[in-house]
């Protein structure tokens, strides 16, 4: 009887290995959410700069699939997607700082490559500019 409910043990605890470790290798190539990108952007330097020095912000988070991306990298912004592998997608995430009495607003731009977590564009002001 010992033995029967060892060896059930056993394989309870190889099966559940097993189902982990599919989940985990499927979630691998999923791109990351939204309040990841902007968990992400949030150690960007631009940012940083932008929550210390200024009174109030909103954020803006635009996704852009692998297709969009390609089509970029082949015009205006080649130069800002360079470091994004082919067939991965970007988040745009856009700080949005307001200085107290002010009306105008300062963006902060943060690219983040959406399957690897990697910040690609950090810069004040529009995208490319």
């Amino acid at each position: 009887m010992n033995i029967s409910l060892g060896r059930a043990l056993i394989l309870l605890v190889i099966g559940t290995l097993i189902v982990t470790s599919i989940d985990s290798l499927s979630a691998i190539g999923d791109p990351m959410t939204k309040e990841e990108a902007i968990e992400i952007s949030r150690n960007s330097v631009n940012v940083k700069e932008g929550l210390a020095m200024y009174y109030s912000f909103g954020i803006q988070a635009n996704y852009y699939n692998s297709s969009w991306v390609a089509r970029m990298k082949k015009g205006y912004w080649s130069d800002i997607l360079a470091e994004v592998p082919e067939g991965h997608s970007v988040w745009e995430i856009v700080w949005w700082f307001k200085r107290r009495g002010m009306l105008e607003t300062h963006p902060a731009i943060v690219l983040i490559d959406a399957e690897t977590g990697i910040i690609v564009y950090d810069k004040w002001g529009v995208v490319g500019g």
